[in-house]
């Protein structure tokens, strides 16, 4: 039976047990937030790429409001171990328990993956070059800063961020320079079964914990050492969010446990996000370059996310939390975030090298604002379409293979 209210502390220990048996239900909210990371993702690499910055008031505004939008990957990050901790907490008794997962993540993750370096690499650069469009190849499939290995048995084998943190997103094609954060999640995949069939449920929240601490160490340490690059994109320096996403996990699975972190949310939330706040105004940057940014910074965002996702699977149903992270276009973004996250730096990079930034427009429509409106609006438009005909013509049909290996997964 599932409880549908989450507030009520006479049907917590009810409502936490009979989400241990939930199999296949999604929660709204969490598409929600997985559709406001994506979006938020897109706005960042729409205005650094297309968009060139003026010193007008709503110039500023908008270039703080779409220069924190990198931090849509924290946020991607926090989810992902929220469900991946949750899918393995429930299935860690089953006889089959690694075959399952693996199976289940590579039919969801692989084909999309390999099918996007199989058109960057091979058929793109052969259909430019078909048509003579000899800088378009170089643009595309060549790194600034070519070393040996080739970076593409980095991308391969999901270590671009490996890459990219010890020589520079230099070393890395612009067209996969986001590939870096799908490496992080990868490994994270590959490890974390291991770690959660090993340790029991108390030294597991502490093995978060101890995660939590020793990425954020490690960030000061990069930092101090001018590897900014690293600090931002190296695997053992980004797995705060993903522990705090596994925290989540832990607590929403034990009523002692959710009923501290029920308490805390809105606080911790209200404390991270003042937190950043202050910080930004103190620096006068948002960038996660900066040393504060990309050290407190980043985990500040870990833990205003994580705040925010334990409203959001407390929102009692109707309440405002609910229906905002419930909300329909939300919930559409969240669906198709996969592909849109893939695609959407190579499209831009194909519309800027085409002549279609906030520039030209500015010229043809007479307007800067139209112009940067018409980018982001072109832009969204055409990485909507590209996701939708991913997912009903390749992608879905994949997922169809995950009734070979049925899982009693949580909620999604």
């Amino acid at each position: 039976m599932v409880v549908k209210s989450r507030t009520h502390p006479d049907t917590l220990v009810q409502t936490v047990t009979s989400r241990q048996c939930v199999t296949s239900r999604r929660i709204p909210g969490v598409d929600g937030l997985r559709g406001l990371a994506v979006i938020s993702v897109l706005l960042y690499h729409f205005k650094l790429f297309a968009v060139s910055s003026g010193s007008a008031l709503w110039e500023r505004l908008y270039a703080g409001a779409a220069g924190i939008g990198w931090a849509g990957v924290d946020l991607f990050f926090v989810l992902s171990g929220f469900l991946i901790t949750s899918i393995l907490l429930q299935s860690v008794g089953n006889e089959n328990y690694y075959r399952v997962f693996y199976f289940r993540r590579t039919v969801r993750i692989f084909p999309l993956y390999y099918a996007s370096l199989l058109l960057f690499f091979v058929l793109a650069p052969w259909a430019l070059g078909l048509m003579h469009h000899g800088d378009a190849v170089r643009r595309l499939i060549e790194p600034r800063r070519p070393i040996q290995p080739s970076f593409q048995f980095f991308a391969w084998l999901y270590l671009l961020n490996w890459r990219s943190g010890l020589y520079s997103f230099a070393a890395v094609p612009t067209v996969i320079h986001h590939f870096w954060s799908l490496s992080i999640e990868e490994q994270f995949y590959f490890v974390w079964p291991f770690v959660v069939r090993t340790a029991k449920r108390g030294w597991l929240m502490i093995v978060c914990l101890a995660l939590v601490a020793v990425s954020f160490t490690l960030r000061v340490i990069f930092h101090r050492m001018q590897m900014g690059v690293a600090a931002y994109v190296l695997t053992f320096c980004r797995l705060d969010s993903l522990a705090i996403g596994g925290i989540v996990a832990l607590s929403f699975r034990d009523p002692r446990y959710w009923s501290m972190a029920r308490k805390a949310a809105l606080p911790l939330t209200a404390f991270a996000l003042g937190a950043l706040i202050v910080l930004m105004g103190m620096t006068g940057s948002v960038a996660p370059g900066d040393v504060w940014m990309g050290t407190v910074g980043i985990s500040l965002w870990g833990l205003f996310f994580g705040g925010l996702l334990v409203m959001v699977l407390a929102a009692q149903e109707g309440g405002l939390v609910h229906r905002a992270s419930s909300a329909r276009p939300l919930q559409f973004f969240g669906k198709y975030s996969y592909c849109l996250y893939i695609i959407h730096q190579p499209l831009i990079l194909a519309l800027v090298y085409s002549g279609i930034n906030s520039d030209n427009l500015a010229r043809i429509l007479g307007n800067k604002v139209l112009a940067v409106a018409a980018v982001n609006g072109i832009a969204l438009l055409l990485v909507v379409l590209i996701a939708l005909a991913s997912w009903h013509l390749f992608e879905k049909h994949f997922l169809k293979l995950k009734e070979l290996f049925p899982s009693g997964e949580p909620a999604r």
